[in-house]
């Protein structure tokens, strides 16, 4: 039975992230940048089965998806995208998306959305009592409409909390 994991961030490729993650203490070269995604990819092999599903709510890279070729397949388990705000092929991007969108699945996602539904089974950590009814839970990559924050980025994205 494979174990199901939820990541979210690995911002492939991304110069930012390589600096914030202490990869490149000074000017971020390419390879520093390699080294940080080669980082996050034995990270990733060592904690996922090549049959394993990998839920990833978003901002895998900051980069055309035709750039990450070289990253992905190499990546074990069945992944299930769900598109953050720097993924190309998030609606957000426009109609450039539509191309972002296949050129993101033909990298070997068994799945790409904005949001998805799930059922996860209930644990005790859960509050789960004799019976175990499972839990539906909403996956985004965005914080709930009325999350703590001002942050007045992307609220169209934004899904209600409805407990």
């Amino acid at each position: 039975m494979p174990t199901v994991h939820f990541t979210s961030d690995t911002h492939f490729r991304h110069r930012l992230m390589v600096r914030e993650r202490d990869f490149a203490p000074g000017a971020c070269t390419s390879e520093d940048i390699r080294e940080h995604d080669e980082a996050i990819i034995a990270t990733w092999n060592r904690n996922v089965a090549r049959d394993d599903i990998v839920w990833h709510l978003g901002d895998l890279a900051l980069v055309k998806p035709s750039r990450l070729t070289e990253i992905v397949p190499r990546l074990n388990g069945c992944i299930r995208l769900v598109l953050g705000n720097h993924d190309h092929a998030h609606p957000l991007f426009g109609e450039r998306s539509i191309r972002a969108q296949q050129e993101t699945l033909a990298l070997g996602f068994e799945w790409v959305g904005t949001f998805a539904v799930v059922k996860i089974p209930a644990t005790q950590e859960l509050g789960a009592k004799n019976g175990s009814v499972p839990h539906r839970v909403v996956l985004s990559h965005f914080p709930y409409r009325d999350d703590h924050t001002d942050d007045p980025r992307e609220t169209q994205w934004r899904l209600r909390d409805e407990g």
